[in-house]
């Protein structure tokens, strides 16, 4: 559908009915382009299409009634988001990307082992693996979640290098069944990679995200202090008890110098 645009208009609601003058109702809001592609459809059912126009002082009064009736439904699969394992990345981990792929047609996708495909592409730089195992029909406004199962270099996953990136995860990839829309298939999202540094709980066994205390030889030898520790600088700090002497020193080092050992 398109229309005109009425002067002061800053958006659009689209409104659909399958009965002549309505009850409508809204199908797209917030439009900004006097254009829309209606891809979630009933074959061989007549639709009623309004248009309203909105700006800071309300809505306009609805525009006069078209009609369509379309013949054959196609599926329009989109990714609505993209995620990875594991969640918080540091360098040299191995990043297993996932992507949540919506049928938003009206036919499903076809099944008979023809792949719902998706490749992830990082930084533009090419595809460094992919979902390539999902045959099953995804029927209109269904819902899968995809996950990395293979990759050009024979491996599922991305080995994280520092610094900002951007991920990008593209659904039927290589075409391998017609859509509704073939524009619409890549869907990005942003991540940082940092540089490894270890949560250590000095003197004492694994605790939350602190693991517990290595390589040190025991010691017979205890302080105590009486005066509270300020541990309000360090993320997830635990205070109390006694410490090794070993242990103590690295208390010290490690309030010194945050993200040190």
């Amino acid at each position: 559908m398109t229309w005109s645009v009425p002067s002061g208009a800053t958006s659009f609601s689209l409104k659909r009915s399958t009965t002549s003058g309505g009850a409508y109702s809204i199908i797209a809001s917030n439009l900004t382009q006097a254009s829309y592609r209606d891809v979630s459809f009933v074959p061989n059912t007549t639709y009623y299409y309004v248009v309203s126009a909105l700006n800071a002082l309300g809505e306009s009064p609805d525009s006069a009634q078209v009609s369509a009736r379309p013949t054959t439904g196609l599926p329009d699969v989109v990714v609505t988001a993209v995620n990875w394992s594991p969640a918080n990345v540091f360098t040299g981990v191995n990043m297993v990307f996932q992507a949540t792929v919506s049928n938003r047609g009206s036919a499903p996708t076809p099944s008979g082992g023809i792949v719902l495909g998706v490749g992830f592409n990082v930084d533009g730089a090419g595809t460094v693996s992919w979902s390539s195992t999902y045959t099953t029909a995804l029927a209109p406004n269904a819902t899968v979640t995809l996950t990395g199962d293979g990759g050009p270099l024979g491996v599922n996953y991305w080995t994280a290098t520092v610094g900002p990136h951007i991920v990008s995860a593209t659904v039927d990839d290589i075409n391998r069944f017609p859509e509704s829309i073939e524009d619409n298939n890549t869907t990005t999202a942003s991540f940082t990679v940092f540089t490894a540094r270890y949560a250590i709980n000095s003197g004492g066994p694994g605790v939350g995200s602190f693991a517990a205390d290595s390589n040190v030889a025991g010691s017979a030898n205890t302080f105590s202090v009486t005066t509270t520790i300020d541990t309000s600088g360090v993320p997830n700090a635990r205070a109390g008890g006694s410490l090794s002497d070993r242990a103590l020193g690295r208390f010290r080092l490690r309030a010194e110098q945050p993200g040190s050992r």
